[in-house]
């Protein structure tokens, strides 16, 4: 049997897919067709094909479970039936781990790709999709819950380059932007969802691991920030860079009020007056992951000792949790800072000091030298409270030589 999902094909390339695969299908095995209801009068003329699901809108989810249904209940009969699946979806490209000796998972064929549409002459197409990678690392637009508009796109890369501004010569071209979201989704740099009944779609990065090597020196660097902040963000570190300024200025007036909160009150009415002035302001979105925003707290005061209790500094704590707290340590920022390029030696990442300008990107949103001077600031005071060590241009973390103090 044949599974063949064409639901991600690209418009006017169904046809020669299906018939492609019906060419290869010496056996005569039978074809089980899911696509979208568009679809289908593209491919209602070819015979030998039975249409087993169809969609209204492209749903990644929705196909990934039927078709992992459909085949549990097959081998609940037929346990020795082998399925072949052709899918552009990666997702079910991975249903093969769940039925090893089962099924295999094949790629469509690269026929299906379409000829780029453009413009070289507006802006070369490799600085194009780093703009957006870089729009979306500063972003951190990481999954669905911080991801961004499609519609929204525009503006954010106007920010980056005038270019992209509908007043300048070639960029109110019909379709550019979403022309750039497709070049960029295909060469696995970002992700693009679809939500039931809205068009507009979600655009968010792509994981590091699941995007090509490229040649481009500027989708290179990009994809550096994009793992600094990946990392950061998978250990509950943010970094959220646009927000994090905000989120501190409202922890510090928290703990100056003249009623001294508990570690805890200080959190959540950090967390509340953040959330509040930024979506008055609407510098946030409606799904801004206020949930993650407090773990990224909670992480970095439990990992740093600088709330100041009755007698001594303590990191937030089970234990700690109800103590009043009277102050912050001075310099406490530049402590926090710090630990996030602290946690991404901590796991394993290197930073080389041709590094400076991406962590930079990732940590302060800005390769400016005023903020690449900060990187330098963070990373000296790493050193020199022994956490770091410099190795010839690389960051490790300083392992205390036990044998000498013994």
């Amino acid at each position: 049997m044949i599974i063949a999902d064409i639901t991600k094909a690209h418009p006017g390339t169904e046809k020669f897919l299906l018939n492609t695969l019906k060419q290869q299908n010496e056996r005569g095995k039978l074809i089980l067709v899911f696509c979208l209801f568009a679809q289908l009068s593209t491919i209602k003329s070819l015979s030998d094909l039975q249409i087993q699901k169809t969609y209204d809108i492209l749903d990644h989810d929705a196909v990934t479970h039927d078709i992992f249904i459909f085949i549990g209940e097959l081998l609940k009969t037929a346990d020795q039936q082998t399925v072949s699946i052709y899918s552009f979806h990666r997702n079910v490209l991975l249903l093969r781990k769940f039925f090893p000796e089962n099924i295999e998972t094949l790629h469509w064929p690269k026929a299906n790709k379409k000829p780029s549409q453009w413009p070289e002459q507006f802006m070369p197409l490799q600085e194009a999709i780093s703009k957006v990678a870089m729009v979306l690392e500063e972003l951190e637009a990481t999954d669905i819950i911080s991801a961004i508009r499609a519609s929204e796109l525009r503006g954010y890369l106007t920010g980056k380059d005038k270019r992209f501004d509908k007043n300048y010569p070639g960029a109110n071209s019909p379709g550019l932007i979403s022309s750039l979201i497709d070049e960029a989704q295909s060469k696995g740099l970002l992700t693009k969802e679809l939500k039931r009944n809205d068009p507009n779609a979600y655009i968010y990065m792509a994981k590091p691991t699941e995007r090509p090597i490229s040649n481009s020196k500027k989708i290179i660097e990009s994809s550096i920030s994009g793992m600094y902040i990946d990392v950061l963000s998978k250990n509950n570190l943010g970094p959220f860079s646009r927000i994090r300024n905000i989120l501190f200025q409202e922890l510090s007036a928290q703990i100056n009020k003249q009623n001294h909160p508990t570690a805890n009150e200080a959190i959540n009415g950090a967390i509340n007056s953040a959330k509040e002035y930024l979506t008055n302001n609407q510098k946030v979105h409606n799904g801004f992951p206020w949930r993650k925003v407090r773990v990224f707290l909670v992480t970095l005061l439990s990992r740093n000792a600088i709330l100041k209790g009755n007698t001594e500094y303590f990191h937030y704590s089970f234990t700690t949790s109800s103590e009043l707290v009277f102050g912050l340590q001075e310099s406490w920022i530049e402590i926090l800072e710090s630990d996030l390029i602290y946690a991404l030696v901590q796991h394993e990442v290197n930073i080389h000091i041709a590094d400076i300008p991406q962590l930079s990107g990732a940590i302060f949103l800005s390769r400016e030298d005023k903020e690449q001077d900060r990187i330098n600031q963070l990373i000296m005071r790493l050193i020199n409270e022994k956490k770091l060590v410099d190795d010839h241009g690389i960051l490790k973390i300083n392992i205390p030589d036990t044998k000498s103090q013994s």
